[in-house]
């Protein structure tokens, strides 16, 4: 799973029909500190060995550790309630 958005990145680069995925995600009892890469599309983010533009990174206090097989799912759910991920649809 990812999300396709058109985001703006550090340095101020627009990139339409960018594609976050979840790249590396640190599970703490009080925190789930995620890191995202930034491909610039779809088949970018798919590659043997993707290299993404830049990262992102987040903190997110509302893990649910109750519904753990789904972490990944909450995690993305999480972050379209982000601004920079409004109107991002899952890819």
């Amino acid at each position: 799973m990812s999300l396709q958005t058109t985001i703006t990145i550090p340095g101020g680069l627009s990139v339409s029909s960018a594609v976050c995925k979840i790249i590396r995600a640190g599970w703490y009892p009080a925190q789930v500190n995620l890191e995202l890469g930034v491909f610039k599309d779809l088949a970018a983010s798919q590659a043997e060995e993707p290299e993404p533009i830049t990262t992102l990174r987040y903190v997110w206090n509302g893990y649910d550790k109750a519904a753990a097989e789904n972490a990944h799912s909450q995690a993305y759910t999480w972050l379209k309630t982000l601004p920079a991920f409004a109107g991002a649809t899952d890819v």
